[in-house]
């Protein structure tokens, strides 16, 4: 019975893994070609619209194989972050041709508008030049989502950036380089994350600016933008988005000064005062770090209850303007010690899980130590940084040997602890290649799965039991192989739900 469950599981297996022998799969951010990329209905015969070059989305659906545009091969379905709101809802089809896998240091979560920095402590906000959705006096935006000018000034706000010099640039986008010199603020043709990215042109002569969320390894810049334009059909009528284009695209970068200071201890409202204990292991861990990589402090102390299982932990917390935007230090009431979370991690660790829909966080917890380099080669032979966490593990790897270029992924759970059983990135496994997925439902029942280098783990999730059927099987080189599915000598094993 196992073996036939075995072989059966390995025929989806490979149909689950057919698409990811490309470039993208299903729940993975990706961005338009340079050029842009032509958005087109189910059928592939009618072109939805045109999306700018670099815009990030996220892919829903796919791959289908078809013929189209002169094109042969997978196309896929993308949620983009933004797109003609004509088009508001509409989920469209795109060649592999023309997306690529988008960077992931600067692909941040969506901020929230509802705070000051984009509202009432917002220059652009108080004179009516904010998007309708924050509810400002007097609109002056007519039909228009967004606005730059209101966007890049609430984001330097948010990320502690000097508001008397923010407030000098207070007029078009196109004025901001001039008004800039005319204040001593710096400005030069050198991207670096927290600047402001400005040219005098586009928009109908009233310019652009934008905020510098990465700089990547490939000489590009991945942005944060908002834009002001009336039209129903156009792509740049917009909120809020990523792009990811070339640095030539902007004139100049500003560099504003930050707000210095060391990192605060106030707590958010609500959140209850941390004691003088948990405090002094939150500065410990950011003296540890340094300033240079974990920057200034964009957020005060704050908790949550993880409530995701079954027992809940309370979590302590501040977020930093990191060398790659964004960056954490949490603190588990009662460990003896905090650890920060950082770099691509702290991407991952604030984005969204496909599966389940939970942050990322509730679902890892908080770190039980920093981000380190393998004492060893995976199984597979691949190299890796990894971080441990109080529900799971993030790794993250770069050319592999099986031919996968990058990986930055993360297991959870009960099925972080049977990786465990089957012994992490040097046993039987290797390093996981995508996080858990869910494959089928049945009323009092779930199939999950989640690959790995060499194998995978099946997981039936029985939440009236509060249990969790598993079992693991692998091959002996890696899962591309046309080598035997062999069984772990682990075998089923029930585990808690709520681990």
């Amino acid at each position: 019975m196992k073996r036939v469950f075995s072989f059966a599981f390995a025929i989806f297996l490979l149909l689950d893994l057919a698409p990811q022998l490309g470039a993208q799969s299903v729940g993975q951010r990706v961005q338009a070609a340079a050029g842009g990329a032509s958005v087109r209905d189910r059928s592939l015969a009618v072109i939805l619209f045109t999306q700018d070059g670099g815009v990030h989305g996220t892919v829903t659906s796919g791959p289908v194989f078809a013929t189209a545009a002169g094109f042969t091969g997978n196309w896929w379905q993308i949620r983009w972050d933004s797109q003609p709101p004509n088009q508001a809802g509409t989920l469209g089809w795109s060649a592999q041709s023309v997306i690529s896998l988008a960077p992931s240091a600067g692909d941040i979560p969506q901020p929230n508008f509802s705070t000051n920095y984009y509202t009432t402590a917002n220059i652009f906000w108080a004179k009516g030049f904010a998007p309708s959705s924050t509810n400002p006096p007097n609109p002056q935006l007519g039909s228009a989502l967004g606005n730059c000018t209101w966007y890049a000034h609430g984001r330097l706000r948010e990320l502690g950036y000097n508001t008397t010099e923010l407030e000098k640039m207070s007029g078009d986008a196109s004025l901001w380089g001039e008004q800039a010199q005319a204040n001593s603020i710096k400005f030069d043709n050198t991207p670096t994350v927290g600047s402001i990215a400005q040219t005098d042109t586009g928009a109908g002569g009233l310019g652009d600016v934008a905020v510098v969320e990465s700089v990547n390894t490939d000489g590009t810049i991945t942005i944060t933008e908002s834009a002001f334009n009336n039209s129903s059909i156009s792509t740049w009528n917009f909120l809020w988005r990523h792009r990811t284009v070339s640095p030539t695209w902007f004139q100049r970068f500003i560099h504003v000064s930050r707000d210095t200071g060391a990192p605060t201890t106030n707590t958010c409202p609500g959140c209850g005062a941390p004691t003088q204990d948990i405090t002094y292991k939150i500065i410990a861990a950011y003296i540890a770090e340094g300033r240079s990589i974990l920057g200034d402090p964009t957020s005060n102390v704050g908790t949550f209850t993880d409530s995701f299982y079954s027992t809940p932990v309370s979590v302590y917390y501040q977020d930093y303007s990191g060398t790659f935007t964004r960056a954490t230090i949490d603190y588990i009431a009662g460990d003896s010690a905090a650890y920060s979370v950082k770099f691509g991690f702290s991407q991952l660790f604030y984005s969204t899980d496909p599966a389940t829909g939970q942050f990322v966080y509730k679902l890892m917890v908080a770190p039980t130590a920093n981000e380190a380099p393998g004492s060893s080669l995976s199984s597979a032979g691949t190299t890796y940084n990894w971080q441990p966490f109080r529900k799971g593990k993030m790794y993250y790897f770069d050319n592999s040997p099986l031919g996968l270029t990058w990986g930055l992924t993360y297991t959870w759970g009960y099925f972080a602890e049977r990786y465990d059983l089957e012994g992490g990135p040097t046993g039987r496994l290797g390093l996981p290649i995508q996080e858990p997925k869910r494959s089928s439902s049945a009323g009092i029942y779930s199939v999950w799965y989640q690959l790995f280098e060499k194998g995978y783990i099946l997981a039936l999730d029985i939440p009236i039991l509060g249990q969790v059927l598993s079992t693991a099987s692998f091959k002996s080189s890696n899962i591309f192989s046309n080598e035997p599915w062999q069984d772990s000598p682990v075998g089923w094993m029930w585990l808690n739900r709520g681990y």
